[in-house]
């Protein structure tokens, strides 16, 4: 592994190390062993793999996927969302793996505004995976 060394102004020191450890959390938050993504996501139901191609297709697009609109586009409740979701991140870290879809407020904001994403490392190799009715990968 390379090194860079990297100077940074005495009084940004704080926040740059800051930024460096948000980005090795996030690394490890969201890394799939190889093989194993294929494994778990081969092994969703037909419901949870549609759930995880639609958040897919939303974060490749415009970087995260609207509970609600989720919701919508799945003809379920909010609530049945949340908790395939849920289930399916259970799942994971009960294999120790990373959640495959992960929610955070919704960038747009509003009451009680939830977004979902999958992590953008994931998103061809779900693709991959889960096929699609175009040869590229989301956009």
């Amino acid at each position: 592994m390379s090194f860079v060394m990297v100077p940074v102004p005495q009084e940004c020191v704080k926040e740059f190390q800051e930024f460096v450890l948000g980005l090795s959390v996030r690394a490890q938050l969201t890394t799939w062993p190889e093989g194993l993504l294929e494994k778990f996501v081969s092994e969703l139901t037909p419901t949870e793999a549609a759930l995880v191609t639609k958040v897919a297709q939303y974060t490749a697009s415009t970087g995260f996927c609207p509970r609600a609109e989720l919701a919508a586009d799945m003809d379920r409740s909010i609530e049945e969302v949340a908790e395939m979701v849920q289930d399916m991140a259970n799942r994971a870290w009960a294999d120790s793996l990373p959640a495959l879809v992960m929610a955070s407020p919704d960038p747009r904001g509003g009451t009680d505004a939830i977004a979902y994403s999958v992590a953008p490392s994931v998103i061809i190799r779900i693709h991959n995976t889960l096929g699609s009715a175009s040869a590229t990968p989301w956009s």
